[in-house]
């Protein structure tokens, strides 16, 4: 029988913050036993930027249980070698963010190593750029100083006066690689920056492999022109009484027009009418969700993703908005349960049925700020329709019913970003509000429920930060890194550079393939090459990367032929 076995491919940074995204982690249990008093709180920090490189106020808060006993699991890159120890610090709204806020544990440093995982199949990133210019140069922006490396042309470009070039193993992978472009045309030097000066003039991304074409990055091989992002309005009615129908207005990302084959996870926003650029309900301007969302698409940062935000009716959000069984004082009993049908049945179908979304749960959002913020994780407990909740400044203060309940519920397949703003007060300080302590009791019981920080749940705290949409703003560029990492998605440009290793298989048995996330493998059989058959399911791949055995059974497939096939999830 001949056999043989073919490869086939389918082809800012506003806070101090502990937000990482887009890296391989593994939990790792911490427990301590301290009598620290009340107020105070046991958080655990180290050497790492996972533990937050020794700053205290970037230390990961752990959960009070009987007896003193201190516990949380964090997510902490794998083949790290960890030092770290405990800390106690005041947990006021007025102290949090003071460094000297802290007492460390006595005695040595404590350590572990994370177990290590398979290597990535190359040692740098590779990079495509498309110029003008006649030679083309990378500039790698490090702590220690600059390094160029000269780029080489590969192909035409999309005009005759346009050229493709190429650098790899450029930086490491998986780690942020800040960096711009030089390069000359008829003995002119020229430079090209981020397109983004008020903001960062470099271009900085984890992405491994990727095209910058026309200031912006892509993990696939674009339309020479692409369409800009555009604005549609849409009226929905609501087949959920109380809940009356409102406008919405939907945020169509770059290429939406351009990419007819491409689908789109959808994120949609609660007070639609603060979320975009230009909105100023409190006089503090609104979220520029818009904005936001195409820097940080533009750079490599955030996937290319559907925004929607649904327009609140002013004098009904606080009940809309509020869990059932709680009661905003002076308002009417919460009907989140009413809303969040309006929403799922209502609002998400016709998304689904007019736009090219992606409508599985872990590729729909649910996002929201104060009582939007507790909305927005009563629809993830609530619902199986959510895959991430983006929560700021949730107002668990207006659920203490819901709160109380929540360490109890089932918990879902999802990912959780929250955060709290450290001048928002706290019980005696702000009035009409707990708006600092209630989001941490709501921390706690995410970590009851399982959830795992810098894996499925990020809490931040906003260091002056007051209830306002500028506060949510400036914290927004960290959550959409985060929840809509550009990472999650598969990067075709990387499946293109990096094939399966081929040589280190054996024919009679199987191949041991270096696996990439968002490729969806198969082993695929034929009796002659030009009729090929999937045999068994597919297979996806979620780490970022890793190496997986794929067993070829010649006794039950008696093939002619057997071959090893990836392409993009989605």
């Amino acid at each position: 029988m001949k056999r043989f076995f073919p490869y086939i491919c389918v082809l800012a940074w506003f806070i101090k913050s502990n937000v990482l995204a887009d890296i391989d982690r593994v939990d790792m249990p911490f427990s301590i036993t301290w009598d620290v008093g009340f107020g105070s709180n046991v958080y655990v920090v180290g050497n790492h930027p996972d533990l937050g490189e020794w700053d205290p106020t970037l230390a990961h808060k752990l959960r009070w249980t009987s007896g003193n006993v201190w516990t949380g699991q964090v997510g902490i890159a794998s083949g790290a070698a960890i030092e770290f120890k405990y800390i106690a610090r005041d947990g006021g709204a007025d102290s949090h963010c003071d460094p000297d806020n802290v007492v460390w544990e006595p005695g040595d440093n404590r350590l572990f190593s994370t177990p290590t995982r398979p290597p990535p199949p190359a040692s740098g990133k590779t990079i495509y750029y498309y110029s003008g210019w006649t030679s083309a140069v990378l500039v790698v922006i490090s702590p220690t100083g600059h390094a160029s490396r000269v780029m080489n042309p590969v192909g035409p470009g999309r005009s005759s006066d346009e050229t493709l070039f190429k650098v790899k193993g450029v930086g490491t992978q998986s780690e942020m690689l800040e960096f711009h472009f030089e390069g000359w045309l008829d003995n002119v030097l020229y430079q090209d920056f981020a397109p983004y000066p008020d903001f960062d003039d470099h271009y900085f991304t984890r992405l491994d492999a990727f095209l910058l074409q026309d200031g912006q990055l892509y993990t696939y091989w674009p339309s020479p022109t692409v369409s800009a992002p555009r604005f549609e309005d849409r009226w929905i009615n609501s087949s959920y009484p109380p809940i009356d129908g409102r406008n919405i207005r939907i945020w169509l990302p770059r290429g939406y027009d351009s990419h007819p084959w491409k689908r789109y996870p959808v994120i949609y926003f609660q007070d639609g009418q603060n979320i975009y650029y230009g909105a100023d309900p409190s006089g503090t301007g609104g979220w520029d969700a818009d904005v936001t969302a195409q820097r940080e698409i533009s750079q490599g940062r955030m996937r290319e993703a559907i925004i929607v935000a649904i327009d609140n009716i002013p004098d009904r959000r606080r009940w809309e908005y509020n869990p059932l069984g709680d009661t905003y004082p002076g308002e009417s009993a919460g009907r989140a349960d009413a809303y969040v049908n309006f929403l799922a049945h209502n609002v998400r179908p016709t998304l689904d049925f007019h736009y090219r979304t992606l409508p599985d749960r872990r590729n729909t959002f649910v996002a929201g700020s104060s009582m939007g913020g507790i909305f927005s994780v009563y629809a993830l407990f609530e619902t199986n329709v959510f895959g991430g909740a983006l929560a700021m400044s949730p107002a668990f203060t207006r659920a203490p019913n819901y709160t109380a309940m929540l360490p109890a519920k089932t918990k879902p397949a999802a990912n959780v970003y929250m955060d709290t703003g450290a001048a928002e007060g706290q019980v005696g300080v702000t009035p009409g509000g707990n708006y600092w302590e209630t989001p941490w009791e709501g921390y706690d019981a995410l970590l009851t429920q399982g959830f795992v920080p810098n894996k499925s749940l990020s809490m931040q705290a906003g260091c002056g930060h007051s209830h306002t949409e500028s506060a949510w703003r400036a914290r927004l560029p960290d959550a959409f890194r985060w929840l809509l990492s550009a990472g999650d998605e598969p990067n075709r440009i990387a499946l293109q550079e990096w094939p399966p290793d081929l040589n280190a298989f054996s024919v009679e048995q199987g191949v041991l393939a270096t696996t990439q996330r968002g490729g969806r493998y198969r082993i695929e059989t034929a009796s002659d090459p030009d009729t090929w058959m999937e045999e068994g399911p597919a297979w996806v791949e979620t780490n970022r990367w890793d190496q997986r055995w794929f067993t070829l059974d010649w006794n039950t497939s008696p093939a002619a032929w057997k071959r090893l096939t990836v392409e993009p999830q989605y």
